[in-house]
């Protein structure tokens, strides 16, 4: 009779570890996902700041005459980057200007001018916004940017 007991109170408290044992292993996978979430907001927030500083140089800040030089106006935005403590590398590959953020994370900022449209008096350029500090070998094309955000900036028409 006693055994029957110990081993019914042996099988209640098998159980009860078995269920705390997996509504522990619940919980931690709800507190791995709430910090990815909280990690891609964090990056988004942050992708979104920087895109919009570079955007607002281009649209606000520079003068028309640098528009229409392509090395003259990715001058000018690092010159301005530079001042506000944020650039610490930059690179320009064809018409592309590369940025790096100076903040805790590392995000690359990739400024691609298309160049004005004399038709549509347009200056495009396309702004994309990655995690992590360039690589040479890393092909942007290939990876899904965090942010990206399209900016034209209407020029008034120039007499040449």
């Amino acid at each position: 009779m006693n055994s029957s007991k110990s081993s019914l109170f042996l099988m209640e408290l098998i159980l009860s570890i078995l269920f705390f044992s997996l509504a522990s292993a619940v919980c931690v996978q709800l507190f791995v996902k709430s910090h990815l979430i909280s990690r891609q907001s964090t990056d988004l927030t942050n992708s979104v700041n920087l895109a919009q500083d570079v955007a607002e140089i281009y649209t606000g800040v520079l003068d028309c005459d640098n528009y229409l030089d392509k090395k003259a106006l990715f001058d000018s935005i690092c010159r301005i980057i530079n001042e506000s403590g944020v650039l610490i590398y930059s690179d320009t590959k064809e018409d592309t200007l590369v940025l790096k953020s100076l903040n805790e994370e590392e995000y690359v900022v990739n400024f691609i001018y298309k160049g004005y449209s004399a038709d549509t008096g347009l200056c495009e350029s396309k702004i994309e916004v990655y995690a992590g500090s360039p690589k040479e070998s890393t092909a942007y094309s290939d990876i899904e940017p965090i942010y990206s955000l399209e900016v034209n900036r209407h020029l008034p028409e120039r007499k040449e």
